[in-house]
């Protein structure tokens, strides 16, 4: 299970794939899209490094003119996590219909009951 902040990570890094795959993104970017106030540069490599670490994403940490850009590759993980958080979400709208409908039912029988042996 992913962090907040990490998963803004990688909805961003999806967002911004190119073709579904790589992404080159520098940390000021990253810095700016997810908009935290606690979030600093630091910050950002500590996520990029779990994410790695977590088999979401490949990455290469190159520089150019003073600025700092990953060049991010999705590995299978990574591409799935939008799928895969919608069936998450799906199945706890499906748990809580299901209960609720329980509840229902279960009024229903208990008032015929009382109707019945009353």
């Amino acid at each position: 299970m992913l962090k907040k902040l990490e998963e803004k990570v990688l909805k961003i890094i999806n967002d911004n794939a190119f073709e579904g795959n790589t992404c080159l993104i520098s940390k000021s970017s990253l810095v700016a899209f997810i908009n935290e106030k606690l979030v600093d540069e630091n910050t950002i490599d500590n996520l990029i490094n779990s994410l790695s670490a977590s088999d979401y994403i490949d990455y290469i940490v190159t520089s150019r003119k003073g600025e700092i850009f990953y060049c991010i590759t999705l590995l299978k993980k990574g591409k799935n996590y939008k799928e895969v958080k919608k069936r998450e979400v799906g199945a706890i709208k499906n748990k809580i219909l299901l209960a609720i409908v329980g509840a229902v039912v279960s009024f229903i029988v208990g008032r015929i009951l009382l109707i019945l042996f009353k």
